[in-house]
């Protein structure tokens, strides 16, 4: 009796647990901007705590420099890198089908339940597991990188393919091309982001200690990424993006492109008025202003730095405010729409109050001299401010011939400047500033999808303004080509991240 009581008991205990809901996954590690969406439509939620139980349906994001870790119940691993978005479709003890709709995944596959849908294709893992990276570009180009063990991929058009270690693949609308091998490790070390980020660190126009606290903050994994891109040019590039924390109430996003042993370089350094939190999700959103209401947290100036190891154009701006600018004085900079971060979309904004932080000091610098800038005095209005003519507008010092591009009256040079899109088959807008002593300073701006170059026009329906033209901006790259009379025939040409651009308005 004993003995049948507990066997009985066993197969009670099995039945109850088979009941419960399976703990399909959780996020046990997020960096920068992670959002979770519940099932259905329902409002993204951003992560800031994990960790967290996902769920089959829950759909998952992340923001420019962002990464997910997400870890299965059966020891699997999948990491999510910036600017991408997921789907749990359906995650049972059998099968797990995951959606990738955009970016790049890392998964570390234990068993052989992974089907991997992209808008292309269909990977399936092999066997007893597999190591890959799947990265999703605009329009569903997909490529796949396999490092250990097997993963079938069938496109849409039925055609299959089975790859194995060190082998590459990419799929498209037309279906899939030949896998081809993956460069050796000794070769991918060579052009590591560990090495590049060394070779940078003496082409940093600041040169000063903030940039070596930095590299601890990346060497202590803060975050890191790094991918292969095609150029305009049609030359594959490798980018490296870092998120570092300088300071308490700042953050620092830097960017190295590199071609060969030649390295491009950008940052983006934000001081606040404030220290911020450990997580950057609320500070993304908050990075053009606030709707409606001020907010304790202000944007008090930007340090943006360009370097091809020779020459730099450093960007600075302070004396950061909140101005109301639907309610200021000057209807010509009145604001009607707003991305939203949270939404990932543009809204209306019109006839509300919407803060958005002014400069009172502002100052580009080509080589370490002033090439223009202004000043102000809580300024209300970027009309208020005063071009800077005869001294520098950061540190109040006279300008000469040493610190300033001057022309031949003895104050600095005047500017005029033509925007266009002088292309009509691919998105490239070219801005060219001329100067009253002779100089010229040009940049390009391409549009591009980093497994095919340029994008075409049509992709955009041949807009180069409005919401439409800049939500649909989101989904690629921006490479940016630099030249100017003071670079002597050389170029700074490097990939920065649209969605960067646009979360911290540096696109409006």
């Amino acid at each position: 009796m004993k003995k049948y009581f507990f066997t009985r008991t066993i197969v009670t205990l099995i039945v109850l647990l088979a009941a419960l809901p399976l703990r399909a996954a959780s996020l046990r590690r997020v960096s920068g901007l992670v959002q979770v969406q519940a099932v259905g439509f329902g409002p993204w939620h951003a992560i800031s705590r994990v960790p967290r139980t996902l769920s089959s349906g829950e759909k998952i994001r992340t923001g420019p420099g962002g990464s997910a870790t997400i870890v299965f119940f059966d020891g699997s691993r999948m990491v999510l890198e910036g600017d991408a978005s997921l789907i749990l479709e359906s995650i049972t003890g059998e099968r797990r089908l995951l959606r990738l709709v955009l970016g790049t995944a890392i998964l570390d596959e234990r068993g052989a339940r992974t089907r991997l849908i992209t808008p292309t294709a269909v990977a399936a893992v092999r066997e007893s597991g597999a190591s890959f990276r799947a990265t999703v570009l605009a329009g569903g180009r997909t490529t796949y990188q396999l490092f250990e063990g097997l993963l079938g991929i069938e496109d849409n058009r039925g055609h299959q393919a089975l790859l194995r270690p060190r082998e590459s693949l990419r799929v498209d609308l037309r279906g899939m091309a030949v896998p081809r091998i993956l460069p050796t490790g000794s070769q991918m070390r060579k052009a590591s982001a560990a090495v590049n980020l060394r070779k940078e660190m003496g082409y940093d126009a600041e040169r000063d200690s903030r940039m070596s606290q930095g590299a601890a903050s990346v060497r202590r994994g803060e975050l890191e990424h790094g991918k292969a891109l095609i150029d305009r040019d049609g030359n594959r590039v490798r980018t490296e993006s870092y998120i570092m924390r300088p300071a308490p109430n700042k953050f620092k996003y830097v960017s190295l492109t590199g071609r060969g042993s030649a390295i491009d370089y950008f940052y983006y350094q934000a001081t606040f008025n404030s220290g911020l939190p450990e997580e950057l999700s609320s500070v993304w959103g908050e990075m053009f202003g606030r709707v409606d209401t001020m907010g304790g947290r202000t944007l008090t100036g930007y340090d943006i730095g360009l370097s091809n190891g020779d020459d730099n154009i450093r960007t600075r701006a302070s004396g950061g405010h909140a101005v109301d600018l639907n309610a200021n004085a000057d209807a010509t900079d009145d604001v009607s729409t707003v991305f939203d971060s949270k939404s990932d979309s543009y809204v209306g904004v019109a006839g509300r109050s919407v803060f958005v932080p002014l400069f009172d000091q502002f100052g580009i610098y080509l080589n370490g001299k002033l090439k223009r800038g202004w000043t102000g005095t809580n300024i209300q209005a970027q009309s208020e401010a005063v071009a800077s003519t005869s001294n520098d507008p950061i540190s109040g010092a006279a300008l000469t011939a040493t610190n300033a591009y001057l022309d031949g009256t003895g104050f600095l040079a005047s500017r005029t400047e033509s925007s266009s899109y002088p292309d009509s088959t691919v998105m490239r807008q070219s801005v060219i500033e001329s100067y009253s002593d002779g100089a010229f300073l040009n940049t390009d701006n391409f549009v591009v999808d980093g497994d095919q170059g340029v994008v075409s026009s049509s992709d955009f329906g041949a807009g180069t303004a409005g919401t439409g033209f800049q939500t649909r901006l989101l989904d690629f790259n921006l490479q940016h080509v630099i030249s100017a009379t003071e670079f002597g025939g050389r170029k700074i040409d490097l990939f920065v991240s649209s969605r960067l651009m646009v979360l911290t308005g540096l696109i409006k």
